[in-house]
This record gives structure tokens, C-alpha cells and sequence, in this order.
């Protein structure tokens, strides 16, 4: 019997999801069942979240249906004087309408509740149990009569899902066909298939459902291998009277290939539609980028070439989902529609799009895709466009929903529930209206098109997607089907739910209960008593309540040495629940008994140690590689957490543990306190999570191998431990919980993704830091760890090794596959044995050549090299062969091929390396064949038979480069040889050069300054301003591209604003800046400053860059703007027969200059309009007269008087005119 759980409403009707609306009139219901399955689905729809009950206002009105009864909210046959009912039609005087601020129910909805209280208000809870109680033997029986029906080839890929627990359970037949149109749009809406395929009922009760994984290609991504991972209902029949069932799951397991057969609809409606399973199933990229590689979108390429054309972009302050602003644009994708949403955690600077519809800055964003059968798909992405499952409330979120959170998957499937949402662009009318805008006003009005263009754009990706969905069965409009069920899949169970889910009746589930203590431990006694249990502690224990009720046996026996003697004995009262049968197995040998015989808790108390070739019981340490846990296949720890007195859990091969199974969950052996060693490395294992293991602060050895862990939090208390370590790519990029592990010895950590290792550093006791594989650039000081003796920091992308040179105890150094290219650093490092700097871009050696006498350096053999790799045509160069870091050499022969086409040997020269301690050489000279490019026969052995250390020149030849070309030199018969006459090991490497017509401008005379210093002056200056506001706007071309300051390919306000913060500056380090103005400035003025100033205030993102570059401009204006207005001597003076008048001006006035001559008459007058503030005295700005009267005739020699009136002040002076 299905029983609803009990719910509450009043206050806030509705905020759950979307309102219920029906298709037909209630009319239609057949029966009292139906009406009241109806009623309540309006109530399960509207009501939960604030009245169900678990609701913030249980207390005001509590919709279990004895209690709404029983308060006569509900007075049955009489609708219009129930309060309920009443309050859905308006306000009383009791309280206002529901839903309280928010809008009404709709008419059907209340029509529905209506009918039902006027038809006596029948219970929702009394549903007839199904007949026919479908065992899961027959389950299994149907699944495997299917699969005999399909070709052999096929079967391999056919799976199930099954309703039959909801059946069994007392699921209304509507509520079982809605199920069956969520699965069938979800499956759907996973796919990657061209065609809509719903799953095909195969039972006569339409309970279970089959599917062929190559119809949504979910064979190509392995998906159901990903569903197998998460999925935690799979019952294996391992009881003592279940053979025939564990039999029938076994053959289909064969079969099918598979680990599960089938799963239930419930749960994969409400883990596959949401992170991380969503994700998992549609094998979704990690970024933005990469998804639209995979559609066939070039977002950048689209932006940059084909705006209104590839892409559409509209922009909006209200998005539903967001206080802030928000951005859409369009693409053509390869399947149909690729949306992509841009979202902000504010709306000023950057994140205006209407003051920036190009060059906004999001925080976030969600992108709609079609799949390839019109469907759509999601994926929420982070500022860098990583993709997330979870994303910001304080940038997106859902207040309707009981998690106001937006999660990948099921809350975009919520929201797009018939499609894309339609919305109205408010950006294009701000930049159609806009005057003098800093971007391509052009531009962005192609790229924000008509909102008609965007209409369109919309109707058509909804009619895509209604015609793909009305495929699946489902329809548009009314209840989204999948976040139905998602919801209440993920609150409760009944006991009739519960039963049917270990596939038993429900009054036989009850008996089994009242009757087992174990059972009534998880909890269960509340289902007995008519109370429900939360979805997480059932699925949590679910395993644990399969195993109490039926008596477990291990699926296959391993071997018949394994069995023990003796009799299977009955399950004692402490008897071990073990699920994993491979690790039942293994602790039966180490126990000396059947693998079937029960283990009891004293049994397990007896372990104190699990080594890599056996264990310790009782004090005793059994050897042997069979008495351990390694490489025995163990996905499930379950049982571990009585061997309460372990210390040491090494069950891998050289203390990798768990190597060769598949644990992921340490939860255990979360009380294990006295444990010392862990190790959970190894492959197949798959932990996440080390919070279970965070009280086990006594471990002082932990290895966490490559399983994918992002936290160490959960260790910060481990202060005793002294080694840890990594081995695997893992995505761990924060290790600063080691910081304070003042007892560390060694650290190792081969691939884990983080870059900094400062925690490391104030290490007292740290002895060995090992470092691989990760993104470490820079080594910090390490002169607070002086212990240390061995340092590994190898394939990493370390440049500079400066600060090792104090590190004078370093023994073994590993520097390998790094980007280093000096090492000059590493000369004084004597104590060193050892040193590996091997697949670096290393060209000079020689700094190690004196170190390399007593130190084993690596690599090691010949090393081919030139002054340049880079040779001019009909140039000579010399080709040098050395030994680098040898030991005990005494001679060495070699021989060289080139390409005879680009090069001309001329001639070779014996190397000074093995005679320089004065011991004589043979050196015999071999062959140039120029004609065929080889040398040959070349070679020198040290007479006296003794070996030596170090590196030096062993041959150098002299060539010609005849040819534009690239040439290899590649090392034919090389040996080095010792005092014993044995070859040294060698890594001969080759070297190749390139002959160009010309050598490229050499690196001192490159400009190396600051990005700022626009003309490359060395100074930052009003020149490198005036650069930048000249080509304000204009493309980017060779010859102005230094003005594109912050390479964002826009010349414009913000590349000022960078040079103006840094005015001044020097890149001789010169004297603090002192403002000056420099007579060859042209066209700089006040009002020019003054609009910049403007401009820069009106993209101020409040950053100190900007804050400093408007002081500066401030400065400036400050220099432009005089004092007090005054009038200067003209010049020339005398003149003839024009002149300039130059003139300060301490405010914005009208100017006007007024020539007379000695009499006062009236000459001419200039009249220069309104003017802003500054100077201005040069011939550009100074008021010019070119020597003539008002009339056009030049005026006569002698003295005239010329008065300036402006800012309300009149000024004279006297000029003279000289023929």
C-alpha cells in the first residue's frame, strides 16, 4: 500500500516548483482513488516545501490528512466551508489568500480540490496493494526471457530500468506513467544519438523498461559503467536460500557484460540529472572551449568575423535567476543551437554591459545546447570557463526551489522546461542612442540584432526542442516531469516503499523488523510505528539491511584450500557484516577457515597488522603473500571497522595498499585510532573523500597513491605524521595543511596538480621533499629545512635554481625536465653525490665542470654544441664534441655524418679535455668526406691508462654553411671507454642548426622595456599619452600596435589609463618624476587632459592602477592650467608682416585680440571664440595676425597696441611693424 507522507500548507502555497496545470477538466476522474491521487497531487506540487514536513509552517496547518480532518481546514461534501478551500479563493478573516505573495493556484488546480471535498474528501493514503505482488524473481525472469529474444550479438548492450519496487509499493497508475515519461525524456535528454528513442516496456504491468545503449551512444562515452559506480541498490542474492535468484543475476550479468542489469527509474531521475552523474553520462568536457570543439562552435572566430551572421547577442538586467545583469548570445552549432549565457556578481566597472557590451567581465555563465535529436543539454561554467556542478547563489540561484542552488542538469532542466526562455534585449536601444562610445559602435550593434532577429531565433530552437520532447511522450506546459520526481525521490520513504525496495511485501517487512534487532538499529522501528525514513540513511544502510535479512554467502569460493574444516556454523549474535565477498575471502584464510563461516567482532579484534606478505593475529605475524588484502579485487571495507586494535594497514605490493581493487570509501575505517601506517594507494582504487579518516590523528605514515582527492583539510590534525606522499596525476592544487607537520621526514608527490610548495619550507625534521609531475615554476627558500639532504623537484617547469645555491648539504638533487637553463647556481653545492639534470634546455655545462670531479652528474657521455644555433649563409662555424660529467675515461672514438648539400667541413682539431692533467694522448685523425658528408676514424686514447673525471673538449670541426637549409648532426659509432677497458653508458645526443640568409637583430638591441614606455625612450612621459590618444579606436596595425598597451586588440581609454599610472617611471631608474611641458607637444592642451580624466573616471574599477593613472592626469592638468590669465610679448617683435600673440588663460572664456594703432583707431580684431583653460604661447595655439587691417590692406610700419579681453579682464601691449 502506498502511503503519501504526511504534509503540511498554509503560509507560502507553492514556492516548490511551477503550478499545476492540468489538460482536461476534472470531469474525467473515474473513482475516489483518482480523485483523491489527484488532490494531492496539487498539494505535493504547491504545498511541500513550506507545509510538508519538514515546512518552516507545520504549526499553522498541518495537511496530514487525519489532521486536516480533524482541524476542519477540510469539512468533507462541503468545500465553501472548508478554510482550506476558501483560502485558495481569496482572503478571510482568517488570514490572507494563498499563496501568500505569490500568485493564485490556477483555476484547474482549485477546481481539483474542490471536486475532491465536495465527493467526501477521500483519503490519498487508502490505495489498494497491487494483487499481484511482482517477487523479483519474476523481474529477473522477465529481464532474461527479453534478452533470449534478441540476436547474441546485441545483448551485450541492452539494459533495464524497473518502476516494479513503485508498483509493489502501491504507486497509482498515473504516477507510474508519469515516471515512465520523466525516464523516457531524461534517457532522451542524455543522449548523444540522432533520433528520439524511448525506453520499451517488456511486461505486462509496464514496470520494466528496455533500453539498447548505441541508440544514445552511451556504449562510445561507457556510461552505464558510469551508472554502475553510483548506483546503490543492486542486490546480488548472496543469502543461504537465494541460489536460484543469484543464479538467474549471475547469467544476466554474463549475458550482459555488465555489473547491473537494471536500475530504478526513481533513482536515476534523481541522480543522472544532476552533477556528478549528468555530467559522467554525457561525457561532458571540462571547459567551455572544449565543449564548443566538440560541437563545432568557434566562439572567438565567430565574435571576431561573423557577428549577426554566426553569432546574435542580446543583454538584460532581469534574467530570473540572477539580481544582476545578463548577457545571451546565439551560435550555429553542429546539432542546431548553441546558447551561451554570460552571468555577474555585480553590475558596475566591467560588469556594466551597457557602458561595455564588447568588453564585459562575467563571473559566470550557463550554456543551452541541442543534442543531435533536438533536445537540449547544459553546462555552467566559472569565469575561466571550467565547468561547474554547483554554481554561486551570490551570482545565480533558484529562490522557488527547498535548495536554492543551481545545479549542472536539473535546475536548467527545470527552468528550459519548453526550451529557450524568451527575453527582451535592453542593450542595443543604450548603444543606438550612445554618443562617442569607447567601442565599435558599428560593430556591436551587428552583433546585438533587432529583437524581432532574436525572436525568431528563439521560436525556432523552441519548436526544435517541443518537437523532440513531444517524441518522448511528454508535452509542454504544465509540471516538468523530471524535477517532479527529482524532488521526491530525494525526501522519504514509507514503510510500503521501503518493503517493496528489498523486494518484500510490506507486512512481511514489518515482521522482519519487529523480529530483528539489527534491522530496528538502522532505524527501521520508525516504519513499524507508521513514520517514513529520509532517502540518505536508507540508501546509506541499504547494503547493511539487505545483508540482516538475508544470510550472506560468498559468491564463488576461491579455492578449495581456502574452505578451512569443520562444519558451517550457525550466525552468532556478534557475527561481522562483511558485504565484499573478496574481502570475506581474504580474511577467512588469514582466519584458517571456510570463506562461508561467520566472522565475529572478537575475530577482527584480533588483527593488529595487514603487511604487504602477510598479517599479524594475536601478536603473531603470519607471512605470506595469500594472508593479505592485496590485489584481491575489494570495491567495500565494510566489516574493517571492528579491527579495532590494527595499527598497520599495508596491503599492497611495497606498502601499496588496496593495490588491485576499487575502494572509494574510507568510512570504515573511520574509528581504526590506533592505526600508525595507511596506505590507500594502488590501482583501481577511487577515493575522493579523506574526511572519514580524520580522527585517526595517530597515523604516521600516509600514502594517498593517485586517487583523485582535492582536500587535505580532514588531515590538518595529523601532527605525528612523518611521511606522506602522492603517486599518480591527481587534482589536488593546495597542500598548505602540511605546513604545520613539524614532524615530517619525507614528502613524495608524483603528479598532483598544485604550484606552490612554500608549506614545505619551515619544515625542522623534513629530510626528502619528491616532487613530480606537477606545476611548480618556482622553488621557494629552504633555508628553515636544515635537514634536508635530498631534494627532487623534477618534471615540473622550474627555471631559476638561484635560491639552491645556499643549500650547501644538499646530497642528491634531481632537477630533470624542467626549463632550466643556468645552472651556475649549483657550482658550490660540494657535498652533493648526486645530481640529475637531464631534459633541460641546457647549453653551458661548463659551471659543473669542476663540480662534476667529485659529484655523479647526469646525463653524462658526448655533448655536441655550437656558439649559435642559428648560422648566415657562406659563414664558418665550429662544431664542438665534449665529454660531460664522465668517470674513469681514458679514451673515446666517434664518428659524425651532415648533410654535404648545406655544409663544408674544413678542418678537425683534437679536443684538450683528456691531456689536461699533462698525461699525452694518441690522437688519430680520421677522414673528411665532403663529397658523402661522414667523419670518420677520429679518436684518442690517454697513453698512460689512467681514467678521469669531470667534462671538457674532446674534437672540434671547423664548417662552411654553403645552403639555406637546417641541418642534424647525428652521432655514428661513438664509444667512451675506461681504465678497465668497459664502454662508459652514453646518452649521445644530436643538435640541430639552422643556415638563414641573414642573423635576426640581436637580443641587445630588442626593446626589453615595459609595455608603457609606448616610443621606447626608456621614460614614461606625455609623449608615450600622446601616442596612445592618437590612435584611439583605430585598428591594430604593425605600426601602431605598441598602443594597444593591454593587448585586448583595442586601443582606447583604458591603455591611456596604464601609461598615466605609470608617468614618471624610468627604466634607468631616474629621479622621481618632476611634470614639465615640452614646447614640441602638439595639440596637448587642458581640454584634452580633461577629457581623458573624464573618460578613465568613467571606467574606474576602483583598482589602484586607475586611482594612480588619474592622479597623474590630474598632475598634468594641473601644469596646463595657469595661475592667472596674462598677456605675453608678441613674436616676432618688430615683425614683418605677420605676428603671434601668445596668452595664459586661467579659465574657460571667450577670447578676443584687438589691434589699434597710436591714436586709438580701430586696426582689426581676432575673435578666437570660447577657449578652454591653459597655455597658450606657441605658434599652434598663440593667436596669429597675419599684418592687415579690417579691410584686407596691410597696415603701415610703426607702432601699434594690441589688448587681449578675456575671464572678464582686458590687458595692452605695444608692437612695432618694421618695412
Amino acid at each position: 500500500m502506498h502511503k503519501i507522507k504526511s504534509i503540511l500548507l498554509f503560509s507560502i502555497i507553492g514556492t516548490t516548483l511551477i503550478f499545476l496545470v492540468l489538460a482536461s477538466t476534472i470531469v474525467g476522474i473515474a473513482n475516489a482513488e483518482d480523485l483523491a491521487q489527484q488532490a494531492y497531487l496539487v498539494f505535493e506540487k504547491n504545498c511541500l516545501q513550506c507545509h510538508g514536513d519538514l515546512g518552516s509552517f507545520k504549526e499553522s496547518l498541518f495537511i496530514e490528512y487525519n489532521s486536516l480532518i480533524q482541524s476542519g481546514s477540510v469539512v468533507p461534501d462541503q468545500p465553501d466551508e472548508s478554510e482550506l478551500y476558501k483560502r485558495l479563493l481569496g482572503p478571510t478573516e482568517k488570514g490572507a489568500q494563498m499563496p501568500l505573495n505569490l500568485p493564485p493556484l490556477t483555476d484547474e488546480a482549485i477546481e481539483i480540490i474542490r471536486v475532491w471535498i465536495e465527493n467526501g474528501a477521500p483519503d490519498w493514503n487508502v490505495v489498494d496493494i497491487n494483487e499481484s505482488f511482482v517477487k523479483n524473481k519474476r523481474i529477473l525472469e522477465t529481464i532474461q526471457h527479453h534478452i533470449e529474444t534478441l540476436p547474441i550479438p546485441n545483448r551485450a548492450f541492452a539494459r533495464y530500468f524497473s518502476t516494479t519496487h513503485l508498483y509493489n509499493g502501491g504507486l497509482p497508475t498515473e504516477g507510474l506513467q508519469s515516471h515512465y515519461l520523466a525516464l523516457s525524456k531524461l534517457v532522451n535528454s542524455l543522449s548523444w544519438g540522432a533520433d528520439i528513442v524511448n525506453p520499451q516496456p517488456i511486461n505486462t504491468e509496464q514496470t520494466l523498461f528496455y533500453i539498447d545503449l548505441r541508440n544514445y551512444e552511451w556504449d562510445i562515452n561507457d556510461s552505464w559503467t558510469e551508472i554502475e559506480k553510483h548506483y546503490p541498490y543492486n542486490i546480488k542474492y548472496e543469502g543461504a536460500d537465494q541460489t536460484d535468484l543469484r543464479d538467474l543475476f549471475l547469467n544476466l550479468q554474463s549475458e550482459m557484460r555488465c555489473e547491473v542489469p537494471y536500475v530504478h527509474v526513481d533513482w536515476f531521475i534523481g541522480k543522472a540529472s544532476e552533477p556528478p552523474l549528468y555530467n559522467e553520462i554525457l561525457a561532458l568536457p571540462d571547459t567551455d572551449t572544449e565543449l564548443e570543439t566538440l560541437l563545432g562552435v568557434n566562439v572567438i572566430r565567430n565574435l571576431k568575423n561573423d557577428a549577426g551572421v554566426r553569432v546574435w547577442r542580446a543583454g538584460f538586467t532581469n534574467s530570473g535567476v540572477s539580481e544582476n545583469n545578463r548577457v545571451v548570445e546565439r551560435h550555429k552549432s553542429r546539432y542546431g543551437a548553441y546558447w551561451k549565457s554570460y552571468d555577474f556578481a555585480g553590475s558596475v566597472g566591467r560588469q556594466n554591459i551597457f557602458v561595455h557590451p564588447l568588453s564585459f567581465n562575467h563571473d559566470g555563465g550557463e550554456v543551452v545546447f541541442n543534442l543531435p535529436n533536438g533536445l537540449q543539454a547544459y553546462h555552467l561554467f566559472d569565469a575561466t570557463g571550467m565547468r561547474l556542478d554547483k554554481a554561486p547563489v551570490e551570482i545565480v540561484s533558484n529562490p522557488a526551489a527547498s535548495d536554492p542552488a543551481v545545479y549542472n542538469g536539473i535546475s536548467c532542466i527545470g527552468c528550459h522546461t519548453d526550451g529557450m526562455k524568451s527575453f527582451t534585449d535592453e542593450v542595443r536601444p543604450v548603444i543606438q542612442a550612445a554618443q562617442d562610445t569607447i567601442y565599435d559602435k558599428d560593430y556591436a550593434l551587428r552583433l546585438y540584432v533587432e529583437q524581432s532577429v532574436m525572436d525568431i531565433f528563439v521560436k525556432q530552437d523552441t519548436e526544435r526542442f517541443i518537437t523532440a520532447l513531444t517524441k518522448t511522450g511528454n508535452s509542454s506546459g504544465g509540471i516538468e516531469p523530471i524535477s517532479r520526481f527529482h524532488e521526491t525521490y530525494s525526501s522519504y520513504l514509507d514503510a510500503a516503499h521501503a518493503a517493496a525496495a528489498v523486494g518484500l511485501p510490506k507486512n512481511m517487512f514489518l515482521s522482519k523488523i519487529q523480529e530483528n534487532a539489527n534491522l530496528q538499529s538502522f532505524g527501521l522501528q520508525v516504519l513499524v510505528e507508521g513514520g517514513v525514513v529520509k532517502r540518505d540513511t536508507w540508501t546509506s544502510n541499504f547494503n547493511a539491511i539487505v545483508f540482516a535479512l538475508n544470510t550472506p554467502v560468498v559468491a564463488s569460493i576461491p579455492d578449495e584450500d581456502s574452505l578451512g574444516t569443520g562444519d558451517i556454523p550457525s550466525y552468532p549474535d556478534d557475527a561481522v557484516y562483511i558485504p565484499d565477498p573478496n574481502l570475506r575471502a581474504a580474511l577467512a584464510r588469514m582466519l584458517g577457515q571456510r570463506v562461508d563461516a561467520p566472522i565475529t567482532v572478537s575475530q577482527m579484534e584480533q588483527f593488529s597488522r595487514f603487511s604487504r606478505t602477510g598479517h599479524t593475529k594475536n601478536g603473531v605475524y603470519v607471512e605470506g603473500e595469500d594472508l593479505t588484502l592485496f590485489n584481491k579485487g575489494i570495491k567495500d571495507l565494510t566489516g574493517l571497522e571492528y579491527a579495532i586494535n590494527l595499527k598497520e594497514l599495508f596491503v599492497r605490493e611495497q606498502r601499496e595498499e588496496f593495490r588491485g581493487n576499487g575502494i572509494s570509501d574510507l568510512t570504515p575505517i573511520s574509528g581504526l585510532t590506533q592505526l600508525v601506517n595507511l596506505n590507500i594507494g594502488g590501482i583501481g582504487n577511487h577515493v575522493s573523500d579523506l574526511s572519514p579518516i580524520a580522527n585517526l590523528t595517530n597515523i604516521k605514515h600516509l600514502h594517498l597513491g593517485g586517487n583523485p582527492i582535492t582536500d587535505l583539510s580532514p588531515i590538518a590534525n595529523f601532527t605525528q605524521l612523518e611521511t606522506f606522499g602522492f603517486d599518480d596525476h591527481v587534482p589536488l592544487t593546495d597542500i598548505s595543511v602540511l605546513a604545520n607537520m613539524e614532524n615530517l621526514i619525507r614528502v613524495g608527490m608524483w603528479g598532483p596538480r598544485f604550484r606552490d610548495m612554500s608549506p614545505l619550507v619551515n619544515l625542522p625534521n623534513i629530510e626528502t621533499i619528491d616532487l613530480c609531475g606537477n606545476e611548480i615554476s618556482e622553488i621557494p627558500s629552504l633555508k628553515n629545512a636544515p635537514k634536508l639532504k635530498n631534494l627532487y623537484v623534477f618534471g615540473n617547469n622550474v627555471s631559476d635554481v638561484s635560491i639552491l645555491q645556499d643549500l650547501t648539504n644538499l646530497e642528491r638533487l634531481n632537477l630533470s625536465n624542467n626549463n632550466i637553463t643556468d645552472i651556475s647556481p649549483l657550482a658550490g653545492l660540494t657535498d652533493l653525490k648526486w645530481l640529475d639534470l637531464s631534459q633541460n634546455p641546457i647549453r653551458d655545462w661548463t659551471p659543473l665542470y669542476e663540480l662534476s670531479k667529485n659529484t655523479k652528474i647526469e646525463p653524462n657521455g658526448f655533448i655536441f654544441s655550437t656558439a649559435s644555433t642559428l648560422v648566415e649563409l657562406n659563414g664558418t662555424f665550429t662544431f664542438n664534441i665534449d665529454a660531460l660529467f664522465v668517470r674513469n675515461l681514458v679514451g673515446w672514438q666517434c664518428g659524425f655524418s651532415f648533410d654535404p648539400n648545406l655544409l663544408e667541413a674544413l678542418e678537425v682539431t683534437e679536443g684538450s679535455f683528456l691531456s689536461s692533467d699533462v698525461t699525452q694522448t694518441f690522437f688519430t685523425k680520421g677522414s673528411i668526406d665532403n663529397e658523402n658528408g661522414l667523419i670518420t676514424g677520429f679518436n684518442v686514447l690517454r697513453l698512460d691508462g689512467t681514467g678521469l673525471n669531470g667534462s671538457g673538449p674532446l674534437l672540434s670541426i671547423k664548417f662552411k654553411a654553403k645552403k639555406v637549409g637546417k641541418v642534424t648532426f647525428r652521432p655514428g659509432d661513438c664509444t667512451l671507454g675506461d681504465s678497465e677497458g668497459m664502454e662508459l653508458p652514453s646518452v649521445v645526443p644530436h643538435l640541430e642548426i639552422e643556415i638563414v640568409e641573414e642573423l635576426p637583430t640581436p637580443e641587445e638591441d630588442i626593446f626589453t622595456g615595459p609595455k608603457w614606455d609606448v616610443n621606447m625612450d626608456g621614460k614614461i612621459n606625455i609623449l608615450d599619452l600622446i601616442i596612445v590618444a592618437k590612435y584611439f579606436g583605430e585598428p591594430i596595425t604593425e605600426n601602431n600596435q605598441r598602443a594597444d598597451v593591454n593587448s585586448d586588440r583595442v586601443i582606447n581609454i583604458l591603455d591611456l589609463t596604464i601609461v598615466a599610472s605609470h608617468l614618471g617611471e624610468s627604466t634607468d631608474a631616474a629621479a622621481p618624476w618632476v611634470p614639465a611641458l615640452d614646447s614640441s607637444i602638439h595639440g596637448l592642451d587642458a581640454a584634452m587632459i580633461q577629457a581623458w580624466i573624464a573618460q578613465v573616471e568613467l571606467e574606474d574599477d576602483g583598482s589602484i592602477a586607475f586611482q594612480r593613472g588619474i592622479a597623474k592626469l590630474q598632475e598634468l592638468l594641473a601644469l596646463l592650467i595657469p595661475k592667472e590669465t596674462a598677456l605675453l610679448p608678441n613674436f616676432p617683435n618688430p615683425f614683418n608682416p605677420e605676428t603671434w600673440f601668445p596668452y595664459h588663460l586661467a579659465n574657460r572664456s571667450n577670447v578676443t585680440i584687438t589691434i589699434y594703432d597710436t591714436h586709438g583707431t580701430f586696426i582689426h580684431q581676432l575673435d578666437l571664440g570660447h577657449q578652454q583653460a591653459g597655455y597658450y604661447t606657441t605658434r599652434s595655439r598663440a593667436a596669429y595676425w597675419d599684418g592687415r587691417n579690417d579691410v584686407g590692406e596691410r597696415v603701415a610700419s610703426g607702432l601699434y597696441f594690441y589688448q587681449l579681453k578675456a575671464d572678464g579682464l582686458s590687458y595692452l601691449r605695444k608692437m612695432v611693424i618694421v618695412k
